[in-house]
């Protein structure tokens, strides 16, 4: 009993985030009860309040009292029918709604994991450059680097890995003239991704290993690659709907 009591209490800890003024949050769930406090500037409007948290936009805690964090708009909402009901204004919601029933939107607090093709490869060896557009997948997990989305972009750093395949031949590995075949490749990957209003482009590097290496003798196995990526919305960005324009 003692074991499944201190399994719960860590995993409760690792899936709590804190509640501090400055902290950004968004909504995981709708209908989350909100309760208007106060304006803070003569520009608010003064006519209808929100009773629910407005999803897809990101908000900041600016106070916690007993059992409630206040918080407003991390920026001004323009051109949105919610920006009558949230600019220049302060809004309470309950902590365990709080911890509950939101997720963190901290820049450097959010990890992806998605997935990305990469269709051409710049390889080289002894002074040869190679360029490579054979299939292949890959699989990464994206740490965001810049604090927040600014201007609606953001820029993630990857690590990954991949499955594909290459052609041998005989220039390229020990294999005999004509008997070209091709092989499958285990890639290692690590990147730069810019995202902007849910395009991505990203620059990356990486190493491809095949199998039987000592059979084959592939010139580039281990050898680093060059390669761009183009995706939309691969490592998400801000969802579609209504956003705060930062």
């Amino acid at each position: 009993m003692k074991k499944v009591l201190l399994i719960t209490f860590i995993l409760s800890f690792c899936y709590s985030y804190s509640q501090n003024v400055g902290d950004l949050f968004t909504s995981k769930s709708a209908s989350i009860p909100i309760t208007f406090v106060k304006t803070f500037d003569s520009k608010a409007d003064t006519t209808s309040h929100s009773d629910f948290l407005i999803p897809y936009i990101r908000y900041e805690i600016t106070g916690t009292t007993a059992g409630f964090i206040e918080f407003s708009v991390k920026r001004l909402v323009e051109n949105a029918p919610s920006a009558k009901v949230l600019n220049y204004k302060i809004y309470k919601m309950s902590s365990s709604d709080y911890t509950n029933r939101t997720k963190p939107a901290n820049g450097k607090e959010i990890l992806r994991f998605g997935a990305l093709a990469l269709p051409l490869k710049l390889r080289s060896s002894d002074g040869e450059i190679n360029f490579e557009t054979d299939l292949n997948v890959n699989f990464a997990l994206a740490i965001r680097l810049n604090e927040s989305f600014i201007n609606d972009w953001d820029l993630t750093w990857q690590l990954g890995f991949g499955f594909g395949s290459t052609d041998l031949t005989s220039t390229n590995s020990s294999i005999e003239q004509g008997k070209d075949q091709s092989v499958q490749i285990l890639t290692g990957l690590t990147g730069l991704n810019l995202n902007f209003k849910g395009i991505q482009i990203g620059l990356y590097t990486g190493v491809d290993y095949i199998n039987n290496q000592s059979q084959y003798n592939w010139k580039y196995n281990g050898n680093m690659f060059l390669s761009a990526g183009i995706g939309f919305n691969i490592f998400g960005g801000q969802p579609k709907g209504e956003q705060d324009k930062l």
